[in-house]
This record gives structure tokens, C-alpha cells and sequence, in this order.
């Protein structure tokens, strides 16, 4: 009898070991807001369709944010006169620490002329607030297909090049992606920051943007909120996710799909699986003239906003006030049973009155709406 007990006991206790190490393996991280001052940002969001649960933020908390280091990818095109605006907003930005590291990914292709690259590199070398790094790729024409394979050779380098950030190991943290061609707001690394630990939290939500395509306001607009949006499109100029994000990426059908443009077949990749985390005050202004426009080539000059979206708010984030907006929104920020959802580019993903209450003329006002059973804060009454 005794040797039966003891056996029992020796088999409970090799099937808890056994338990205690498969659940390490998953690599949960806990995410603790008070290590605010000169935190480094990480947390795997998924890994092989596994979740890794990290502890939620409060959706409102007391900070002692003091700055962050996170490695920021900027996608150079050689348009030094764009590129120095980037530059001076990122110098003058709240919270990034000047350990983190910018690498410039620039592009030549036949139209930079000589001009622009001394010019380029001129500005590079000036750079104070963080350590940089440049690689260069080579592109046969300026369109969206060399771009979208630009896009993906770099941010595989990113993620699997070991001297990379120079740490001697592959990277697996959240890095930010930038295009030169955008100005941030001087809070945009706050929001970094506060969404980012949102986003490692929850398992759908993969990545955290700025800002619309061109930095437009979502409905109800204010300094201190943001939602978790549906994602139809990829926000993609001012963007952050990690490693886990990529190696979905790299067994996706993201190079084969027929879409050229690389953030909106990134999104048709994931329609439905996958959200975004995104203020609803746009923190990026757009001030590229040239859009790929709808037939790649280039060609489309665009409406640039005369002003950022943030300069119609009377202040930007306060974070001992930010919070995170309730429920899961369609692609403005408009709040509705998801089973309401009607059809925009054949995906149910908007609200039935969206189209009405937000048509596209009215992206970069300030839209106050009120919702049946929840509250949004909206500069416009509560400023």
C-alpha cells in the first residue's frame, strides 16, 4: 500500500513539473507601469496561433513616464526636403530616449539624383537625438510593387538580421516604422508607449498606429483616448508591432496576394482575425504632394491638410487621464453592435450611420457623436 501511494505521489508530482514547464513556454510577460522611467518596450503578442497573455494595463492610470528606448525603422526615399521635417519633429518629441536606435532604410532608384543623397546623408549625419544606421536597397522604378518588396526585405532584416540594433541576437521587441514623408506630434511617443501595453494585452490586437493615412481624426476626437478599430487597412506611416507580427507575415500570402499596395494587402490578409490599436486625435501629418494613387505609378498628386489634425485640440495627452475607449469600433471609430456592420468594400466593418454622420469631407473636423450605452469623451464637449 505504501509503495502504491508513493508511486501516485511521484506521478502527480512529474505531471506538475510537466504542466509548470509547458506553461513557461509561452513566455507570459507581465507588464508593470510603474518600471516607466526609461522602459524598454516588448511583449509577444502571438506566437504559432498561441496565446501570450500579459497583465492589462488600467485603462486609466497615475504615470511617471519619463521616456522610452525603442528602435524606430525609417523608410528614406532620398526626399531630404520632407525627411528634415520628420527629423525636426522627432527632435523636438516628448519621452524618446537618446539610447534608442534610427535606422534609415533608403531606397535609390533612377529618379534620386546624386543631390539628394549627399543632402540626405547630410541630414542623417546631424542627428543627435538617437544612434543611427543605414542600409540601402536598390529599386528599378518608383511604384507600389518595388515598394511593397522594399517593405518586406526590410522589415525581414529588421526581425532576422542578428547585428541589426547591434545586439548580437535577433530583435523580438516592438519597434516603430516610419515613412519620411510625415511630421508627429510632440506627444506621439507618449502614445506610443501607453498603446503599446494595450496592444501586448490582448490577442487580436496586433500592432499600434498613429493616425489614418494621412493623419486623420477618428469620430469623437480627443487628446486623451484611443480605441481598438477593425482593421480593413493597415495604418501605414507612423506603426509598431514585433517579431510576431513578422513571422505571420512571412508564412502569409503577402508577396502573391494581387495587391500592390503593402499596407492594404496586409489588411486583406487579415480582415476579420486581427485589430488595431490607433488615437483618436491623429498624432501624423501627412506632407507628402506625390500618392501612389490607385494606379502605383506615382503620378497621383494628393491634397495636403494645411495644419495637423492635433493643432484643433486646445492640448494634447494628458496621462494621468488617457484611457482606452469601450468596446470594439468599426474602421472610424464609430461604436455599434458588430452584428450591425454593413458592407464598405464588400467587408462588414462600419456602423449603419457612419457614412452619414462622417462622410470623408469631415475626416479632419472635429466630429462629436453620442452613442446609446456608452461614453466618449470628444473635444468639442469635453476639452
Amino acid at each position: 500500500m505504501r509503495h502504491r501511494c508513493f508511486l501516485v505521489i511521484i506521478v502527480i508530482t512529474a505531471f506538475m513539473f510537466i504542466i509548470k514547464i509547458r506553461n513557461s513556454s509561452y513566455n507570459h510577460k507581465d507588464i508593470d507601469i510603474s518600471k516607466s522611467k526609461d522602459t524598454d518596450l516588448n511583449g509577444i503578442t502571438f506566437t504559432n496561433n498561441e496565446v501570450t497573455l500579459a497583465t492589462a494595463p488600467p485603462l486609466t492610470f497615475e504615470s511617471n513616464f519619463t521616456s522610452i528606448k525603442i528602435p524606430m525603422v525609417i523608410f528614406c526615399s532620398y526626399r531630404h526636403e520632407y525627411m528634415s521635417r520628420l527629423l525636426r519633429s522627432l527632435r523636438d518629441i516628448d519621452g524618446l530616449h537618446p539610447n534608442s536606435t534610427c535606422l534609415f532604410a533608403c531606397q535609390k532608384s533612377p529618379v534620386v539624383k546624386d543631390e539628394d543623397i549627399k543632402k540626405t546623408n547630410q541630414l542623417i549625419a546631424g542627428v543627435k537625438f538617437c544612434k543611427t544606421k543605414t542600409i540601402i536597397t536598390q529599386s528599378k522604378r518608383r511604384n507600389a510593387k518595388e515598394y511593397k518588396q522594399q517593405w518586406y526585405n526590410v522589415v525581414k532584416q529588421t526581425f532576422e538580421d542578428k547585428d541589426i540594433f547591434g545586439l548580437g541576437s535577433v530583435y523580438e521587441e516592438d519597434v516603430l516604422f516610419l515613412e519620411d514623408d510625415i511630421e508627429l506630434s510632440k506627444d506621439a511617443i507618449k502614445m506610443i508607449w501607453y498603446m503599446l501595453q494595450i496592444k501586448n494585452s490582448r490577442y487580436k490586437t496586433v500592432a499600434v498606429g498613429l493616425g489614418g493615412w494621412s493623419g486623420e481624426n477618428l469620430v469623437n476626437p480627443h487628446p486623451d483616448t484611443v480605441v481598438i478599430r477593425y482593421m480593413l487597412f493597415f495604418p501605414g506611416m507612423a506603426y509598431a508591432f514585433n517579431a510576431s507580427v513578422w513571422r505571420e507575415i512571412k508564412t502569409s500570402r503577402f508577396l502573391t496576394i494581387k495587391v500592390n499596395d503593402w499596407s492594404e494587402a496586409l489588411g486583406w490578409l487579415w480582415v476579420g482575425r486581427y485589430n488595431v490599436i490607433v488615437p483618436t486625435l491623429g498624432r501624423i501629418w501627412h506632407i507628402g504632394a506625390i500618392g501612389l494613387g490607385h494606379t502605383g505609378d506615382g503620378k497621383k498628386r494628393r491634397r495636403i491638410e494645411p495644419n495637423p489634425a492635433w493643432s484643433k485640440s486646445p492640448r494634447l495627452v494628458d496621462l494621468n487621464k488617457i484611457t482606452l475607449n469601450t468596446g470594439e469600433r468599426d474602421l472610424f471609430g464609430m461604436y455599434c453592435n458588430p452584428s450591425d456592420w454593413t458592407p464598405y468594400m464588400s467587408v462588414k466593418c462600419m456602423c449603419p450611420k457612419t457614412r452619414s454622420l462622417y462622410p470623408n469631407r469631415k475626416h479632419f473636423q472635429i466630429v462629436c457623436v453620442k452613442f446609446p450605452g456608452v461614453y466618449d469623451k470628444c473635444i468639442g464637449r469635453d476639452p
